[in-house]
């Protein structure tokens, strides 16, 4: 059995990284935590704070039909792909502050994270190994600073409402390309929650979102929660 396992898993390794090559560009979606957590029960990592920001949810691989294909499963995936938190000791501060895990009860976010790389972060194997995928989420984060932007504007998350449009344009003249924003709902009122920056499929460069997403803005004022306090 061990010498079956050992000449069956190469050719494992081998579908899944061409499996891992199916996508055409990534999202990288970030998440204002004032709209996830006055909907949702928040935790703050038992680990440390969240940088005052959006933060990331995620870097999901994603077709040009807007879908998105889902690696862990379908085949599974072979030890050696699986997340490693090891693997993650340069990056943790990083993470901490930048892709932090709101849910609760609070964790060291490493449930999340793994979340995240085996579901989507597979997908791109053919790309990016485990920590250059989390890498390359956060060097992108930090080419833009999309809070700055709309302070600038006098728009502030202090639970007033804002032009949805306004919201658009300085998010695309700060990306430089075309985002992609969500909004969910409290107490009826539409809110600014995610903000979907299309990148490359090399996962280096923004990009126009071309595609239809889920729970797109359709107020003409959206609310700007303040962050959470946890």
């Amino acid at each position: 059995d061990e010498v079956m396992i050992r000449l069956i898993l190469p050719f494992l390794l081998v579908f899944s990284v061409t499996a891992a090559s199916n996508y055409d560009y990534f999202h990288l979606m970030l998440q204002w935590p004032g709209s996830y957590c006055n909907v949702n029960r928040c935790c703050r990592m038992s680990t440390g704070y969240p940088k005052n920001f959006f933060t990331i949810h995620g870097l999901w691989p994603a077709f040009r039909n807007g879908t998105f294909p889902s690696c862990d499963k379908n085949p599974p995936l072979p030890p050696a792909s699986r997340y490693n938190q090891n693997r993650m000791g340069p990056l943790n501060d990083m993470m901490i502050e930048h892709w932090h895990s709101f849910r609760c009860p609070s964790s060291d976010g490493h449930s999340f994270w793994r979340h995240e790389w085996d579901k989507h972060g597979t997908c791109s194997l053919s790309r990016f190994d485990q920590l250059s995928y989390f890498e390359a989420a956060l060097e992108l984060k930090n080419k833009v600073d999309i809070l700055l932007r709309l302070n600038e504007r006098n728009i502030f998350p202090n639970n007033s409402d804002y032009a949805s449009n306004v919201i658009f344009q300085i998010i695309r003249r700060e990306v430089s390309y075309k985002p992609a924003i969500q909004c969910n709902t409290k107490s009826g009122l539409q809110q600014l929650y995610q903000i979907h920056i299309c990148i490359n499929k090399q996962g280096n460069q923004f990009i126009d979102c071309k595609v239809s997403i889920k729970r797109k803005c359709t107020s003409a004022q959206i609310v700007f929660p303040p962050f959470p306090k946890i």
